[in-house]
């Protein structure tokens, strides 16, 4: 029997949720891997981050997808595959795909750019549409149009969070013009982090700027998964306790690795709060 996704099937009917996750790159800066097992290898901590951050994806992508709702991101290479293997559970799609995927032109228009594993393959059988961001510093004032009005002091902050301090400034414009693109345009209904880095906390803030400002939307962060998603210490953030299922049952039910869905306790109560 075909699994269909449509927005007409399921409580959420198309609304978007916008996940910011990534698994942290140790050599970027250690503190993202704060708060995990001080004894173990850090190099098995960053393998065990990535099994953990990939199984929170897991159960938010399909858990939306099967209240009938949408995922907005920024296609991250350490997450798209996981996104594409839940997507395409869902044999037929009714409508506009489920998946809403923003790249940056800077890595698109690169000759040595190659796309993040199951990214080509999510948009051929029709699970995602691609939105492709310019990341020309003209298209600067259009991105800012979605952001409150801001000293350029402010404004050069928020620029220069985008990414590592070292990191170049047309990655920074680049990266900015993805996200307030992303959020903007999405319109996304609630935000979820997962582990991450710098992207995490910047976008944090950017999805309060762009889309909380007049109605508060919920935004969930799950520090089981460190990252930076464990330290946004916020009061508008809802921190979501609580360690993934890891029943001696969940392989033997769920099958392979890609599968598992250790995270769907904790989703379940981000879906109920979502249709409260």
């Amino acid at each position: 029997m075909s699994k269909i996704w449509s927005p007409n099937i399921g409580p959420l009917k198309g609304r978007v949720v916008f996940l910011s996750a990534s698994v942290p790159n140790p050599s970027r800066n250690p503190k993202f891997l704060e708060g995990g097992d001080k004894s173990m290898d850090e190099m098995l901590l960053v393998h065990l981050l990535d099994i953990r951050i990939n199984d929170a994806v897991r159960s938010l992508v399909t858990m939306v997808l099967e209240a009938g709702g949408r995922i907005a991101h920024g296609g991250h290479p350490s997450i798209t595959q996981t996104i594409m293997e839940q997507a395409q559970l869902f044999d037929k799609v009714e409508g506009e795909p489920p998946i809403l995927t923003y790249q940056s032109r800077l890595f698109v228009d690169n000759k040595e750019y190659s796309p993040p594993p199951g990214l080509l393959e999510m948009e051929a059988s029709g699970h995602t549409v691609i939105n492709r961001v310019s990341h020309l510093p003209d298209d600067l004032a259009k991105a800012k149009s979605f952001l409150p009005e801001m000293s350029e002091d402010e404004f050069q902050n928020l620029l220069y969070r985008q990414s590592a301090p070292e990191a170049p400034q047309n990655l920074k414009i680049a990266l900015f013009l993805l996200r307030a693109t992303m959020l903007g345009e999405s319109k996304a209904e609630a935000g979820v982090s997962i582990g991450g880095m710098e992207g995490i906390e910047v976008e944090a803030d950017m999805f309060h700027l762009i889309l909380s400002r007049q109605k508060s939307l919920p935004y969930y962060a799950f520090p089981s998964t460190l990252g930076a998603a464990a330290q946004l210490g916020r009061n508008d953030i809802r921190v979501v306790k609580g360690e993934p299922y890891s029943g001696p049952e969940l392989d033997s039910v769920r099958g392979d690795l890609w599968e598992r869905r250790a995270y769907d306790p904790l989703m379940s109560q981000l879906i109920e709060e979502l249709l409260a």
